[in-house]
């Protein structure tokens, strides 16, 4: 099942942070929350989710950020599937 607000984002430099996640989604539409999984050592594992207030926000986000470079590394962005424990 599709979460369509929630999105997937990969390929995400060592250093990306919350904030930083947040400046490059916010164009799409307003945010709800931003979830970042982190190592041991604190750097985050490349991948990330982000939660739209609206689905056409989400889908815009994917539309123009799948494929897209931050700082060198080409983005994955997808739907997210519906799972409590992907973190």
């Amino acid at each position: 099942m599709q979460t369509p607000k929630r999105i997937y984002v990969s390929g995400l430099g060592d250093f990306v942070d919350e904030q930083l996640l947040y400046e490059v989604f916010l164009p799409f539409g307003e945010i709800t929350d931003i979830q970042l999984p982190k190592d041991n050592g604190k750097l985050n594992k490349g991948y990330g989710f982000v939660v739209f207030e609206d689905e056409e926000d989400a889908s815009q986000a994917i539309l123009n950020m799948n494929k897209a470079e931050l700082f060198g590394k080409t983005l994955t962005v997808s739907s997210s599937r519906n799972k409590e424990n992907e973190i």
